[in-house]
């Protein structure tokens, strides 16, 4: 599998599908691989790379998922908050909060992904972004607050005063 992906002049249905069944048959191995497919000229072939290091579930490539945030196809940039939201830790959450709160480029989508990438962390963790998202994003406020409620399981509305005299 790894021959065909890398292989330029194999077709390129071949090489999407190499990409795509090393992912799913999660083999590490072919991590480097995939993502340097990920940057590919074709689109496609790029979108079956980000798909198969998804499928990985990787931790040893999470610096890469933060690079790619930066890709050029918003299906893929989407696809690695998500990444970041499975894989966690500090490096993560902290792309993920500089996609809340602009201080890397992003859309809405982008900002939605990541909202729900928090509620993969630790209530501790999330509780206090997602106030300061309800306090800082008025766009985002009721998703944020939404969140809220599910991973608390309190009632408390949309209102961030609330919510943080709720957390305190």
């Amino acid at each position: 599998m790894t021959t065909t992906l890398e292989n330029s002049t194999e077709v390129l249905t071949r090489r999407r599908a190499a990409a795509y069944a090393l992912g799913k048959m999660k083999v590490d191995e072919a991590a480097e691989l995939l993502v340097r497919g990920v940057w590919a000229d074709d689109p496609l072939l790029s979108w079956s790379c980000a798909e198969g290091l998804h499928m990985l579930e990787s931790t040893a490539v999470l610096g890469d998922w933060v690079n790619i945030l930066q890709h050029p196809q918003d299906t893929i940039r989407i696809l690695a908050v998500s990444a970041l939201g499975r894989i966690g830790g500090p490096e993560a959450l902290r792309a993920l909060r500089a996609i809340l709160f602009g201080e890397m480029e992003s859309d809405y989508n982008m900002q939605l992904q990541a909202l729900q990438a928090i509620t993969n962390y630790s209530q501790c963790e999330a509780v206090p972004i997602l106030i300061e998202v309800l306090e800082q994003s008025p766009r985002l406020r009721s998703t944020a607050a939404n969140f809220l409620r599910q991973i608390t399981n309190q009632e408390i509305g949309d209102h961030p005063d609330d919510w943080r005299q709720w957390y305190q």
